[in-house]
């Protein structure tokens, strides 16, 4: 690549300059032209770029057959493809009816420019219908001859034109400027400023046969041409970008920096490339895009060529030479590849390239057709390629039908794109064509075409905001129906929550559909209670059938569904004479279901279960229906666990007042609770009344289930409970005697002489040991309580013969010496109490007992258990507790001793007074020559000050004295305790 400045001289031959009015309209017009021409962007937006309708508006292209490559196989026939495309109407067939051809095309932001071979210039809307531009001129003719090529500037109000006619025309749209210069060969390629109008000097750059790049500006007295480049043939091309020029000559293709006035570089031409007056040069220029760059944030422009087969990509980079420091601009070829076809056109399609692609390099001439049976030459239709920037790998391929496109060469064709839009314009001699990326709309409607519905309303709940053709709720009732259709019903039903969300009308006409297909089970699990809340005859309908055909799926609706939903009186008629019907089967009578058939024959099937979800199914609507005693008589029937929790939810303590035994029965425990924990709604003497039992020597479940009643009143500590203490004496004495001799301890309301007589009755009627030994040990409770000691303890050591037993009981008396003399004197006629008495002589045995007298009076004849060992335990016992008191002894003098000299270590302590302290009473400093007077408590006197206010006039014994203002304090201490327990 080499570098050169281009001759700053003049043309040899200047061409004339001109400055042509079309039209001689008044300047109103130029606002009307303007405001026409926004209205075309505006309304452009509104309507989505809709094709216009026409008969031949879509192109006749292979693509519209869903196929992407002309040449895949069958697999690949359901291949989404990447472009979609539209035939520009509108004016167009008009242009061409009138034997014009195209030649040129621009794309502005807000309209086209097309150039004719007759020399017109057309202002065109996207869709093809001309523009009343130039003061409301349809059509300019700037030129005689074929427009070559044609450039907008950046604002869209200049158009540059050039021609055959060796003429470059820049028009003015929206006023009468015009800007004409002529020249002596035709001119092929031209480009503008992209701020042409905002530039006085008018910078436009032109190029053709004459072999040269001519640079016009405007001066103040005539027009100053600058060659830029010279004597390398035609000049095929131009592009001004920025503050960059290049161009395409026979030779090579060069990039000029307009700033600088310095050429960048230059791109060489192949040897063997093919003819450059045969394929077009195609050049565009990308700003920002990092798809073809680099890590360097220097790189901001890129420069795509495609000429023939060859494409290059290329970026503009800055450095600085070492030695000036001066940083300059050159151009390196990132990607470069060749394809075998040739090249018409070329855009940046995203990551990628778009190109235009017209036959290969071995096409020929087919003069075997039979549709050209003279052998002409017969042109491939051209094709749409997208192909990887990097490698040149195609990734897709349309094959389009242009009108005619038979008779066309490659430079017959004109691929231009509008960056803004993301859309591409194929131009031909009779058709134009626009390519778009398909959108979210596109997408959809190949998958609905494949039906392929699921990913379709995927698709689009993604990306809801992006249709504007589709919408979720109209692809949702395509799938339905899809899913209907296929018996997808549990699919459908879910799909169906999806869908109508809170579309009531939705919802019933999807309910309707499934209820005709008897699938409503499918549907049940979404069914909205709220948001929307249906009719309730919808509910009802539902609850109907499923009560005739699926009692399961009638219960679980029952139990789901808020009561508010459907009537429930309604239902709960129904579901009456459907119990009876069932009742009546299960008991072998006739009867018949919904349908009117006899039930036999029906497709339900009657059992003991289906009998008890319907009775919880009627017990639930009872309760919907404030009818709770009706229901809880059912859960009464069916043993329902829930049963406790509804009496107590709905306050039906009434219903069940004289109901204690079955709720006793149904469940002991739980029903005691609720019995005792509401007393106030159940009184404990209805339920002693229900379950007492007058026979009182036989064990009856009644009677248990009172004992427990009451037991566990009594230990809740409820009032009421003391009434039936004696009962409950009673039934301890029959269940549990264990209980027995605990409650008598505990209880203080009851009778004594009859508990007593209680206790005797039932010691008769007990034959077991363990009952017998727990009344006894309430027997000797109630002696006790009557004051009998000396019986109680006769009974214990005559009855239970427990020696544990009695030294506790007469422990308890409080040591009595008399209860502790019989219990001797019985213990020396039995061997098990003297050995008892032995082994606890340590623990109990006091002042009322000394162990060497009971040892001596034990007869000697009497056979006593290990007396050796229970001596020795006693000797040890005795030693082991003189050695405890001697030890206690030792540490309390060690404590007096210490605590005594700690005092006496205080009292010596010295106390400091300084001279700095003041006298108590009368609040002035001591002096050396005065006697001081100091307590421990740190209050100090002077001796005089003392004397006068203890009134010691005589002296002051220092022996007896203390501190006045601490008695003081003392004495007010002791005032205030003595009115505070006055008080």
């Amino acid at each position: 690549m080499n570098n050169s400045t281009p001759s700053s001289s003049e043309a040899t031959s200047t061409p004339t300059q001109h400055h042509q009015d079309f039209d001689d309209d008044d300047d109103d017009d130029d606002i009307n032209a303007r405001d026409t021409l926004s209205s075309i962007s505006a309304e452009r937006s509104d309507a989505h770029h809709t094709p216009h309708a026409d008969t031949d508006s879509e192109v006749s292209s292979n693509v519209d057959s869903s196929q992407s490559d002309t040449t895949s196989d069958d697999d690949e026939d359901d291949d989404e493809p990447l472009l979609k495309y539209s035939r520009l109407g509108g004016s167009l067939q008009q242009i061409f009816d009138k034997g014009n051809c195209a030649s040129a095309l621009a794309v502005a932001e807000r309209f086209l420019a097309l150039g004719t071979h007759l020399g017109y210039l057309y202002i065109l809307d996207f869709e093809g219908n001309i523009v009343k531009a130039a003061e409301k001129k349809l059509a300019l003719r700037p030129h005689t001859e074929s427009i070559n090529d044609i450039c907008v500037d950046a604002s869209a109000e200049y158009v540059a034109s050039c021609s055959n006619d060796g003429r470059v025309v820049v028009t003015h749209l929206y006023g009468k400027e015009s800007h004409k210069m002529e020249f002596a060969k035709p001119v092929k390629a031209v480009a503008i400023d992209p701020h042409y109008a905002r530039k006085n000097d008018k910078p436009i750059c032109s190029g053709g046969k004459a072999s040269k790049v001519i640079l016009t500006k405007k001066g103040w007295f005539k027009t100053k041409q600058t060659v830029l480049d010279e004597n390398e043939g035609c000049i095929h091309a131009i592009k001004w970008h920025k503050n960059y020029i290049s161009w395409a000559n026979d030779q090579a293709i060069k990039v000029y920096d307009v700033a600088t006035e310095q050429r960048i570089s230059k791109i060489s031409r192949k040897e063997n490339a093919p003819r450059p007056d045969m394929f077009r040069c195609c050049i565009q220029w990308v700003s920002n895009d990092p798809v073809y760059g680099t890590d360097d944030d220097s790189v901001n422009e890129k420069l795509i060529i495609a000429w023939g087969q060859e494409v290059q990509v290329i970026i503009m980079k800055e450095r600085s030479h070492p030695q000036t420091q001066q940083k300059s601009k050159y151009l390196e070829v990132m990607y470069m590849f060749k394809v075998d076809f040739f090249i018409c056109g070329i855009a940046p399609h995203g990551n990628n390239l778009l190109v235009l692609a017209y036959g290969d390099e071995n096409s020929d001439a087919d003069e075997d057709d039979e549709e050209n049976p003279q052998g002409h030459f017969r042109a491939p239709p051209p094709d749409l390629m997208i192909l990887d920037q990097k490698t040149g790998k195609e990734i897709s391929c349309d094959e389009l039908t242009i009108k005619d496109y038979h008779k066309y060469f490659a430079t017959d064709y004109r691929l231009e794109y509008n960056p803004m839009e993301a859309s591409y314009y194929i131009l031909s001699q009779k058709d134009i064509v626009m390519a778009k990326p398909r959108d979210a709309d596109d997408h959809i409607t190949f998958l609905v075409g494949c039906e392929r519905y699921e990913e379709a309303l995927q698709y689009a709940n993604e990306h809801e905001k992006e249709l504007k053709v589709h919408s979720v709720k109209n692809l949702g009732k395509s799938n339905l129906n899809y899913l209907m259709t296929k018996g997808e019903y549990t699919k459908a039903a879910e799909l169906v929550q999806k869908i109508a969300k809170e579309d009531k009308k939705l919802w019933e006409h999807w309910i309707y559909e499934f209820f005709h297909r008897k699938q409503l089970k499918e549907i049940i699990p979404y069914i909205p209670s709220r948001k929307p809340q249906l009719d309730s005859k919808f509910y009802e309908m539902m609850l109907n059938e499923f009560l005739n055909h699926d009692i399961e799926q009638f219960y679980s609706c029952i139990k789901k569904w808020p009561r508010h939903l459907y009537k429930a009186s309604v239902v709960i008629a129904r579901v009456e004479q459907q119990l009876k019907d069932m009742e009546r089967i299960v008991q072998g009578e006739e009867g018949t279901d919904a349908d009117g058939l006899p039930v036999s024959q029906s497709s339900m099937r009657l059992s003991t279960d289906s009998l008890d979800i319907l009775k919880n199914s009627l017990a639930l609507l009872y309760q919907h229906d404030g009818q709770h005693d009706k229901a809880l008589n059912i859960y009464f029937e069916l043993g329902q666990s829930e049963l406790f929790d509804y009496i107590k939810k709905y306050n039906l303590f009434h219903c069940v007042r004289d109901k204690v035994i079955q709720l006793l029965d149904f469940d002991e425990n739980q029903a005691i609770q609720l019995l005792v924990a509401h007393t106030d709604q159940i009184p404990p003497s209805d339920v002693v009344e229900q379950l007492r039992d007058e026979e009182n020597t036989v064990k009856s479940l009644k009677r248990e289930h009172l004992m427990k009643y009451l037991h566990e009143l009594n230990s809740k500590k409820v009032p009421q409970a003391q009434q039936f203490h004696l009962l409950l004496v009673k039934l301890y004495a029959e269940n549990d005697t264990e209980q027995l001799h605990r409650f008598l301890n505990d209880s203080q309301s009851f009778d004594i002489d009859s508990a007593f007589q209680i206790c005797e009755m039932f010691l008769n009627i007990h034959q077991d040991p363990e009952d017998r030994r727990n009344i006894y040990k309430s027997l000797v409770f109630l002696y006790r309580r009557m004051g009998n000691n000396q019986q109680a303890l006769q009974l214990i050591i005559n009855q239970l013969a427990d020696v544990d037993f009695a030294i506790d009981y007469v422990k308890q008396q409080r040591d009595d010496s008399e209860l502790w003399q019989d219990l001797i004197n019985h213990s020396l006629k039995n061997g098990k109490f003297i050995s008892g008495l032995l082994d606890h002589i340590g623990e109990y045995i006091g002042d009322h007992i000394n162990p060497q007298t009971l040892i001596k009076e034990i007869p000697e004849e009497m056979e006593i258990d290990d007396l050796k060992y229970k001596l020795a335990k006693i000797i040890s016992d005795y030693s082991l507790q003189k050695t405890l008191q001697e030890r206690a002894q030792e540490i309390l003098l060690a404590d007096i001793k210490k605590l005594s000299l700690s005092l006496f270590q205080k009292q010596r302590r010295g106390l400091r007074v300084s001279h700095m302290s003041a006298c108590v009473a009368c609040k002035q400093p001591f002096h050396a020559q005065e006697q001081s007077l100091a307590f421990f408590c740190g209050h100090v006197y002077h001796s005089r000050c003392y004397q006068q206010v203890c009134g010691a006039e005589g002296g002051v014994d220092v022996s007896n004295v203390r501190c006045v203002v601490c008695d003081q304090q003392d004495n007010r201490q002791d005032d205030e305790e003595s009115g505070d327990e006055d008080n």
